[in-house]
């Protein structure tokens, strides 16, 4: 990979980038793959991903497609080899069409991280409230922990099945005169109303009594499909009895429950101070948080410089494609979220540059502050911002963003993130009083 630079106005940069023939096959086929997962184009033993792929597209969407997806992938190990930090995304200029065996062009904009000075640097001002970990939040936490080992048993005191009700069948089904294997059990839980089985099936078991035995017609979607390409419904009947009725038996915590089953517990104390413990961390980890949240907001109140709009553009960018990524992630669009917020367009937009304004002010503070204090991140640095996006995966996560060629991007936010703790350890903290 080769890349070369021009400066512009404003902030701005133009590269160009230049990758070789004899990588171009592999990144190609990458380029393929991670375009067939977000279509859900299925893989296809008997043809390549590239072709699979076009096939689906068509020529000219595949060939757009493929382009964008190469240069997403090559551009953070561009800007990694130029040492350069953007904000937001990047805008692409010109691309050759990409081809094995071929070398491939492309140039880009995108604009520089601004370096910023803040009036000063003297130690934050912050209130915060008190912590408070009360008795009531640790019984809680130990009922949380009994429920899950709750076990369901016979409730001598219902004979008759209602709506919601889990009641325990002997059940024999057959379909066409055939025993139907999975609906034929001596013993089956089954919860009303669960939608597990067909309507007439569940219909049938409200109301029946302990001890009685019905034979139950119904009917369930079948493999086939009619003219319509709906489901071709097929007849099942079950013989059913129903054998009880059951009810949630959560276990008392005692000495002999807790020592036979939570791990390094022999007592109700022991788990009780466990617990505290526990949450004492947790609240502890909370209040850092919050505190860091605070005194980089109290930070940013200093910012007094002019952001370029190129660096708004940039970031308004990085903004909106996340948010629509978002959507699409939950299965909806844009017209349907707006409907639902009973927001316009445009209000959606003034929100969405609200929170890219106060985020930039506050990362470009903190990274003022870096500058100002020379840090250094260190591999300490790392560990601790990969575990704090990806808690008990920050090995995996590391890696995938090593394998991305996104290192540069975790440093500066490792670095933005020590600084941080620095504001937060020379704060003036004040507790605010107890309502």
């Amino acid at each position: 990979m080769d890349v070369t630079t021009e400066e512009l106005d404003g902030g701005k940069l133009v590269l160009t980038v230049a990758l070789a023939a004899g990588e171009m096959g592999e990144r190609i086929r990458k380029a393929a793959i991670a375009i067939a997962y977000r279509e859900h184009i299925a893989p296809d033993p008997a043809t390549t991903p590239e072709r699979a792929v076009e096939e689906k597209l068509g020529s000219e969407e595949y060939e757009a497609r493929m382009a964008e997806q190469i240069m997403d992938d090559a551009v953070p190990f561009a800007l990694d080899k130029a040492s350069l930090d953007i904000v937001g995304l990047p805008t692409y200029l010109s691309a050759r069409p990409a081809r094995a065996g071929r070398s491939f062009e492309f140039t880009l904009e995108c604009v520089r991280v601004p370096r910023i000075e803040l009036p000063s640097y003297d130690p934050v001002e912050i209130t915060i409230m008190p912590a408070e970990l009360s008795a009531d939040l640790v019984a809680e936490q130990i009922d949380a922990l009994a429920r899950q080992h709750a076990v369901q048993e016979i409730d001598a005191a219902k004979r008759t099945v209602k709506r919601g009700d889990t009641v325990e069948l002997a059940m024999e089904t057959v379909k066409d005169g055939e025993r139907v294997r999975g609906l034929c059990r001596p013993r089956n839980r089954y919860t009303t109303g669960s939608a597990a089985m067909p309507d007439g099936f569940d219909e049938a078991v409200i109301g029946m009594t302990v001890g009685d035995t019905a034979d139950i017609e119904f009917e369930g979607p079948g493999f086939g499909v009619d003219g319509n390409g709906d489901p071709i419904m097929e007849r099942y009947r079950s013989t059913v009895t129903v054998k009880g009725v059951l009810k949630e038996v959560v276990p008392e915590v005692t000495d002999q429950w807790v020592a036979s089953t939570v791990p390094d517990c022999s007592t109700v104390a022991e788990l009780e101070s466990k617990v505290e413990q526990t949450l004492a961390a947790q609240l502890e980890g909370e209040r850092f948080r919050q505190k860091e949240l605070l005194a980089a907001s109290e930070l940013a109140k200093r910012f007094d410089a002019k952001i370029e709009d190129a660096v708004y553009d940039a970031a308004m960018r990085e903004a909106k494609k996340g948010f629509l990524d978002e959507l699409e992630r939950q299965n909806t669009t844009l017209e349907a979220f707006l409907e639902q917020e009973h927001m316009e367009e445009q209000q959606l937009g003034i929100a969405l540059m609200m929170q890219v304004k106060e985020q930039l002010v506050r990362q470009l503070s903190l990274e003022a502050l870096a500058d100002h204090l020379d840090l250094e991140v260190e591999e300490t640095d790392l560990d601790a911002y990969f575990e704090a996006i990806a808690p008990e995966r920050a090995d995996q996560a590391r890696s995938d963003f090593a394998r991305s060629g996104r290192m540069r991007a975790a440093q500066a936010a490792a670095r933005r993130a020590k600084a941080n703790r620095y504001l937060v350890e020379h704060a003036v903290i004040h507790e605010a009083p107890v309502r």
